[in-house]
């Protein structure tokens, strides 16, 4: 297994591009709840950003990113993949978007 370096950091919200991409599935549904979670919170849950020289590009959390944006946050943590090419970075993000990281029904009724 090839073993990939991460390193953890905060960045502007400015210095992420967004990933069209993933800027399709993407709906507002999912920027209103994290804005909700923000308002009070801040970001508690990093991005996952590419990097490609001193560009980053987001891989997962582009609905984090947007909510973070829309409640004038500047900074967030994210995991920096050190992924080279754009074409491997693609793979990744789709791949992430392919995890549900939440609980389902189950899991939210029972924290209610």
């Amino acid at each position: 297994m090839v073993s990939i370096k991460n390193k953890a950091c905060t960045l502007k919200v400015g210095q992420i591009e967004k990933n069209p991409i993933l800027a399709l599935g993407t709906n507002e549904k999912d920027v209103e709840k994290y804005e909700r979670v923000t308002k009070v919170y801040g970001n508690v849950v990093p991005a996952i950003v590419g990097q490609s020289g001193n560009a980053y590009r987001i891989l997962a959390g582009q609905a984090r990113l947007e909510a973070c944006a829309h409640n004038g946050i500047q900074e967030i943590p994210v995991i920096v993949s050190e992924i080279s090419g754009e074409e491997e970075q693609m793979k990744l993000a789709l791949l992430l978007s392919t995890v549900r990281e939440e609980g389902g029904s189950l899991s939210e009724g029972a924290f209610i």
